[in-house]
């Protein structure tokens, strides 16, 4: 965007009106001459106020009849006590009584106050938090003096700093304010302390109602939240000076949410109950130190503008305009800079909007040098100054005011259009009237609403929602069945202004409505989000339910907080904790943390335990972090192990604690010496137990060294083939390789059962060994024996030849061999020809023509994709693959719609920066590590990329993005897996023991089926990774993600 240089120049006109002003804090003519500013073209730059009728203005705002109250200081830096001592901060009123555009009056509305920053007017009272205390000012006479003061809340400890910001109107109705890491004892006027504690440290945003009362602390975070700002359905933001100090000190845009705890680390100890999930800022500014906030509204600067938010950079001199784009139940934010000034004495700290669209800027001058890096020296010689910044082609606004409307005695037609008038001040000064006649007028807002909301064509979305934020104000019954008939609003705007309403109100009528709008397929994840946080706020137990639905549905970090932190608002600890017994790690999860809040002393270890056996990394830490920090805890799960390895009885709850406390607990010494001795032949009194142990040992990747010889004894035993043939499963689901010397034993002697000898050459096959002929046979046998082998065997025999390093004569055999493969095995086999995937090498001709007319006979065709089959004929020699024609056909492959839609995405890619797609992968909104791990971190459902860019080109990686589907790794297919009882159940095959089958569903949920109930396994054709991540990433995100996932390359040596 182009810019032009504006200078500004005090002209004589100005200083005149300065001088005649009424009560003007001007004696005579000033020097004064305003830094030089860069500002978009078509904008221009004005003085507003200027010394001496303005010295060192701060922050402010205006009334509905345009006065602008300034809480300003005299230019000095003090410390607490040289403020308590002084008391000579102010607010200071200003009025334009031309309409010239220029204030030209000046009164001090209330003195003697000790650090006033900020100022709301609503209702004929001036609201300013001024340290210690949040104040409410009134001037009853009408002489432009307050002569009404009321302590509302306090105390907020202060020292100098600018380190408490306020007040600010939320929507509803709630007076909002922030405040630094400096300390508070916030009690209000009710005489009750803030909800959830009323002391604490920790900086963040506070609210409370208008008189205030009820008082909370609404989130925490950074060091000092500054100006509140808000969407125009309710969402908040503020600045925020220090969100955190990687790599340098960053400030940032904040979006809150209620409860949260924001930025990656804690300045002062959190006094609200943590969710596990700590809220990122949306921008990152570096170090700006930010202020003023405000939300543009209307198009009096270009539709462009409209909702943007702008903020002012005290250190570097800059307004940012904000643009902000709805991502999951949060945002994105695009900035850019709208003003400028190389002048090092200008220091922008608030801007507003005026009722005719232009803004105004406070600029406090050069006086503030308080922990501030950039300004060393106070130069209070500088004053500061107003500026009005408008468009230079825009439309006047007839009566922006709306002064010449009748507001003495309206009718309530009159006040319901208003509404939607095109003024904003006007609609505000409208919500105001509708709450100023309270009950009275309630049953006419109902009727309007509600014959609007059943005529939307005819009716305004914009006018249904500030009627529900009238409604919000009035609180009473009849205004709360307003927001409910809101709730079912045909426009989503509305609809969430109706969900933070009924959470606002407290209304438990509309809890099963708020449930449907927190479940509907068709809520926006906002909404949906912002109903958790309503249903917290009402407390009713029968919202748990869905709570927790909605918790295995998953979400990103806003949305997964908002639900534990609702959770642990209801507090109903019985319904919560029916959540642990759940087979989804993300529904465990949000409940057990939800009951450590609710009842630390009620959760138990009985309730915990089970979840250690859980393979979601989240899940399990959370587990590990908890028992560490309970006295006792992990020693009585040693005794547990003890007593149960050695007493039993079985249980399925016992079983599950056994498996988790081995498998999380396997470096401790002592869990080590109970398991190696409960291992030994003979040693344990049931055969459960044991089979137990074995499945926790197929999820121990490398075993302790005192296991190693029970193991081997246990699978070398001839005499108990069983036994032998469990404990090889175990070590094949493990993939260890301590033990493969006594499995080439095994494997190679004729003294063990065909069984056992497959067992431990599946082992073996799984890390490339090289396997004789005999041993291939046995496999290819294995895989033929539909009517005697269950089919998860059959599955694992075409695995491990698939795995297995063959030569090129046992290459051709298993291409003979495929013309038999049945659809549940032939896409498994086939694996064996892929080679590694930056192979050039192509097959023996002898091999693919073989292949070629095996495939083309084969009853397993129709269970290949066409990645399989492309993967396949790639490697053929290019006059066999001409040939493969007839197979495509068979499958009805041939997709040219994919290529078409690769191409048009990678002409939109970029070069892409790896650490921004690295902070992506590991996101809760696109969760590529929920099921891909990456050097160890992450989860194990899909296949590791550790070292994916060595292996796939970017153009392969897209395709496995756009779709999935088209080439599934090796071991990571869809299997729908039939049960004898006649269930179906579907997912990634996990692991297997020789007892268990263990699926992970697309909710991640593991899914345990016994072996010998499973009656049919069916490959599915499509991958359990979702379709249509390119149309939730923006082609810059997407191209972050490549780069990210080229840059996993195999460490060189």
């Amino acid at each position: 965007m182009m810019c032009q240089r504006v200078y500004l120049e005090c002209v004589s006109a100005v200083i005149l009106l300065v001088m005649v002003g009424v009560g003007s804090a001007c004696g005579g003519e000033s020097d004064f001459t305003p830094p030089e500013m860069k500002v978009p073209e078509g904008f221009v730059v004005e003085v507003a106020a200027a010394p001496p009728l303005v010295q060192y203005p701060m922050m402010g705002c205006l009334d509905e009849v345009g006065r602008l109250f300034i809480a300003e200081s005299r230019g000095h830096n003090l410390d607490k006590e040289g403020l308590l001592e002084a008391k000579h901060r102010f607010i200071r009123m200003l009025e334009d009584t031309d309409g010239d555009g220029r204030f030209d009056k000046s009164t001090i509305f209330a003195d003697g106050l000790v650090m006033p920053e900020g100022a709301l007017c609503y209702r004929g009272s001036l609201y300013v938090l001024s340290s210690p205390y949040l104040w409410r000012f009134e001037d009853t006479n009408g002489d432009g003096v307050a002569d009404v003061r009321e302590k509302l809340v306090g105390e907020m400890e202060f020292n100098g700093k600018a380190n408490q910001h306020g007040a600010y109107l939320g929507p509803c109705g709630r007076l909002y304010f922030s405040g630094g890491t400096f300390g508070y004892d916030l009690v209000g006027s009710d005489g009750k302390p803030a909800y959830p504690v009323g002391k604490a440290t920790a900086a963040g945003v506070f609210s409370c109602r208008l008189d205030g009362s009820d008082v909370e602390i609404f989130a925490t975070g950074g060091i000092n939240p500054v100006e509140v700002a808000f969407s125009p359905e309710g969402e908040l933001f503020t600045t925020c000076p220090i969100i955190d100090n990687i790599d340098g000190r960053h400030d940032a845009l904040i979006h809150w949410v209620r409860g949260a705890t924001v930025g990656p680390k804690d300045f002062r100890p959190p006094p609200l109950p943590q969710t596990g999930y700590r809220l990122p800022a949306l921008s990152r500014w570096g170090q700006v130190a930010p202020s003023g906030l405000m939300t543009y509204r209307g198009e009096a600067f270009g539709r462009e503008y409209r909702d943007r938010l702008f903020a002012t950079y005290f250190n570097t001199r800059t307004v940012v305009s904000t643009r902000l784009e709805r991502h999951g139940s949060t945002y994105r934010s695009s900035d850019e800079d709208f003003l400028t000034s190389p002048n090092p004495d200008f220091h922008p700290t608030d801007i507003m909007q005026d009722a005719d669209g232009s803004l105004l800027l406070i600029d406090t001058g050069g006086w503030f040098r308080i922990s501030c890096p950039f300004s060393k020296t106070a130069k209070p010689e500088i004053p500061g100054a107003i500026y009005r910044i408008r468009r230079a082609d825009a439309n006047p606004v007839d009566d922006p005011h709306g002064l010449a409307l009748n507001w003495t005695d309206p009718t309530r037609r009159e006040l319901w259009e208003r509404l939607n008038d095109p003024r904003p001040v006007v609609r505000d000064r409208t919500i105001a009237a509708w709450h100023e006649l309270g009950s009275a007028a309630a049953e006419f807002l109902v009727k309007r609403f509600r014959y609007e909301a059943e005529h939307p064509d005819n009716s305004s979305p914009q006018r249904r929602r500030n009627a529900i934020w009238a409604a919000s104000r009035i609180g009473t019954e009849r205004c709360r069945r307003l927001v409910r008939y809101g709730l079912s609003d045909s426009d989503g705007t509305v609809r969430q202004a109706a969900v933070r309403s009924a959470g606002i109100l407290r209304d438990s009528e509309a809890t099963a409505k708020l449930a449907d709008v927190l479940l509907g397929e068709q809520s926006s994840w906002p909404l949906r989000r912002a109903a958790a946080t309503s249903l917290g706020q009402i407390g009713d137990s029968a919202a748990v339910s869905g709570l927790l639905t909605s918790a295995a549905q998953g979400g990103d970090d806003f949305f997964n907080h908002a639900v534990v932190y609702a959770l642990i608002e209801i507090g109903d600890f019985d319904e919560t904790a029916k959540g642990l017994a759940s087979g989804s790690p993300q529904l465990q999860h949000a409940a057990l943390v939800a009951l450590d809040r609710i009842d630390s002393e009620k959760l138990t270890r009985e309730h915990v335990a089970p979840l250690l056996q859980t393979d979601d990394e989240r899940l399990r830490r959370t587990v590990l972090e908890l028992i560490s920090q309970r006295d006792g805890w992990s020693d009585q799960i040693v005794e547990f192990l003890e007593d149960y390895i050695v007493t039993g009885p079985p249980s399925p709850a016992r079983d599950a604690i056994l498996r988790g406390a081995v498998v999380n607990f396997a470096n401790d010494k002592r869990v080590q010496d109970i398991v190696a001795k409960a291992l030994s032949p003979n040693s344990i009194k049931t055969k459960q137990a044991r089979t137990v142990l074995l499945e926790a040992v197929a999820r121990i990747e490398t075993l302790p060294e005192v296991w190693i010889a029970p193991l081997t004894k246990s699978m070398t035993d001839q005499a108990n083939p069983v036994s032998s043939q469990e404990t090889i499963a175990a070590l094949l689901a493990s993939g260890t390789n301590q033990f493969d010397r006594s499995l080439r034993a095994v494997a190679s002697s004729a003294a063990f059962t065909q069984d056992v000898r497959a067992a431990a050459w599946s082992c073996l096959c799984a890390r490339g060994e090289r396997i004789p002929d005999d041993a291939l046979a046995l496999l290819l046998e294995r895989v033929m024996c539909a009517a005697i082998l269950p089919p998860l065997d059959r599955l694992e025999a075409a695995r491990a030849v698939a795995s297995a390093s063959l030569t090129e004569s046992q290459l051709h055999e298993v291409a003979k061999f495929a013309y038999h493969a049945r659809p549940m095995e032939l896409p498994a086999l086939l694996h064996a020809f892929h080679g590694q995937p930056d192979s050039q090498e192509k097959l023996p001709p002898r091999t693919a023509i073989t292949l070629l007319e095996s495939l083309g006979g084969s009853p397993g065709l129709t269970a290949l994709s066409r990645g399989d089959l492309d993967a396949i004929v790639r490697r053929f020699p290019a006059d066999i693959g001409r040939k493969s024609g007839p197979l495509f056909e068979k499958l009805n492959a041939t997709d040219a719609k994919q290529t078409q839609r690769l191409d048009e995405i990678a002409s939109q890619l970029v070069e892409g920066e790896a650490e921004r797609g690295r902070k992506l992968f590991f996101s809760n909104r696109v969760a590529c590590s929920a099921c891909h791990r990456i050097a160890g971190q992450g989860g194990t459902i899909g296949p590791d990329l550790s070292r994916i860019g060595s292996i796939r080109k970017r153009r392969d990686l897209l395709e496995a993005i756009v779709f999935p589907s088209a080439t599934i790794v090796n071991n990571y297919e869809t299997w729908s897996a039939l049960t004898q009882n006649g269930r179906t159940h579907t997912g990634v095959i996990q692991r297997a023991t020789s007892r268990s089958l263990v699926l992970r569903n697309t909710q991640r949920m593991e899914i345990v089926l016994d072996r010998i109930d499973v009656e049919e396994l069916v490959r599915h054709p499509t991958s359990i990774m979702p379709q249509g991540l390119d149309r939730t990433l923006t082609p810059a995100e997407l191209s972050d993600l490549l780069a990210f996932l080229q840059s996993l390359r195999e460490q060189k040596k």
